[in-house]
Parts: structure tokens; C-alpha cells; sequence
């Protein structure tokens, strides 16, 4: 504390920080950042998580779009074309009813996951896709699976619509498993690999899902498999 004298001879008092009392200062400031963080990185998740079932929810609609204006019939995983040999789920969707087609595509859209950081591959692959859909739906063109397991109109639906996994979150297992893999775009729900729960969620209550009674909720089972449930939900 040092005095100094005023305009009219008088004592003034100016205080000064010393180290010590700066360094106590960004300790606590330090501290309080420390535990702010994680409640802020919580609500940021959550956030995304809220977004992605949003983004689910309206490819769902856009689903649903197709289904009316093609008799019934779902969207195909792979469409063979005169001009595209395999035209992929997504494609379809950019083409018919999102936009952004061609180099556009790479532009985020529904079809991109606010917590997919997109990697490296996105730059070189030909959209921004975050979402992957169960083999079995609509029919692959170039699927291993015997036809009669494919779910080919919205009728066959009826079974079990409420438990029936159409399209979800497929990302992060896609880049943790396949970091330089970035040639393959087209992000199918495999029926021999495990959903992207337990240590492959890509959200805190586990993968996103847009089921084909038109909801969407959360998945967090660990281990699952589409195989495993695929005959006992369909009946076939």
C-alpha cells in the first residue's frame, strides 16, 4: 500500500495486486472454468442430440414422401439406374426432395449430425452424411440377404411399425473404425455389425433412430444387432 499526497495535500490510497493475490485470482477463475465445463460440454450434447432427432425426424417426413408418391413402395437402399449404376438411399433424397445435389451435397443438410465433426473424409467424399438405413428396408441392389427379408412397402410395416429400424445415427462408428475409409458414402445399418451404442454412441443416451411407425427416440442397447431381432419383429 503506498500513499501519495492529493491536489490539496491530502493522503490517497492506491492499492496495487501482488503476485500472490493475481495468482489466487486465475487459480480461481481456473477452477471455476474447470467445473463449468463439463455442465456446459453436457448441454452442448444434449444440444446436438436434439438437433439430430430433428434432422431424423424430418428425413423421416421425406421418407414418408416417398412411400405416398411411389404406391406404397420404400425407399430403396440402392437404386439401379441407366444413368447411375447404384443410386444410394441418400442420393435419392438430396435429388427428390433436400437439394444441394452434385458438389452442393458436401454442404451440410438433414442428412449431417450437428456432433459429427465430418473428419478428414468429408472433404474428398461426395456429401456431408451422417445417418446410415437398415439393410432390409426398400430392397439393396446389391444386398446378400434373401429378398423375402426385405421390407418392400409400407404395408409389410404394420407387423411391428413402433420397433422397425428404418435410418440412424451411423458416424462415429463409421470414422473410429474406418478413418481413412473415404470413398464410402453410402451408410447403411449392416445387420452383422452392432449399432452404434455402447462405446460407438453418438450421443449420451445412445444412437438416434427414425423408426417406421414415423417416431423417433433413442437407442441404447449395447451389442445389438439388426439380424438378431429382425425375424421375431417382422415375422417373417
Amino acid at each position: 500500500m503506498k500513499l501519495y499526497g492529493g491536489k490539496r495535500g491530502h493522503a490517497q490510497k492506491v492499492s496495487e495486486f501482488t503476485l500472490i493475490e493475481l495468482l489466487v485470482v486465475i487459480a480461481i477463475i481456473v477452477i471455476l472454468a474447470s467445473m463449468l465445463m463439463p455442465a456446459l460440454n453436457k448441454a452442448r450434447a444434449a444440444a446436438h442430440s436434439v438437433k439430430c432427432k430433428a434432422n431424423l425426424k424430418q428425413i423421416g417426413t421425406y421418407y414418408a414422401l416417398y412411400s405416398d408418391e411411389h404406391a406404397g413402395i420404400i425407399l430403396p437402399n440402392s437404386m439401379k439406374t441407366d444413368i447411375h449404376p447404384a443410386l444410394p438411399w441418400w442420393e435419392l433424397l438430396l435429388k427428390l426432395y433436400i437439394g444441394h445435389y452434385g458438389e452442393e451435397a458436401k454442404t451440410r443438410t438433414v442428412l449431417s449430425c450437428p456432433a459429427d465433426t465430418g473428419h478428414d473424409a468429408w472433404q474428398v467424399s461426395r456429401t456431408a452424411l451422417s445417418y446410415g438405413y437398415n439393410e432390409f428396408m426398400g430392397d439393396n441392389a446389391y444386398g446378400p440377404a434373401p429378398r423375402e427379408w426385405f421390407i418392400l412397402n409400407q404395408t409389410e410395416l404394420g407387423r411391428n411399425p413402433s420397433r422397425i429400424i428404418c435410418i440412424g445415427d451411423s458416424w462415429k462408428r463409421f470414422w473410429m473404425e474406418n478413418p481413412d475409409a473415404a470413398w464410402f458414402t453410402e451408410y447403411y445399418l449392416w445387420r452383422t455389425n452392432v449399432l452404434n451404442v455402447g462405446p460407438f454412441a453418438a450421443h449420451p443416451g445412445g444412437m438416434n433412430v427414425f423408426f417406421g411407425d414415423g417416431h423417433v427416440a433413442e437407442l441404447n442397447k449395447p451389442g445389438y444387432k439388426i439380424l438378431d431381432d429382425w425375424l421375431e419383429i417382422t415375422g417373417k
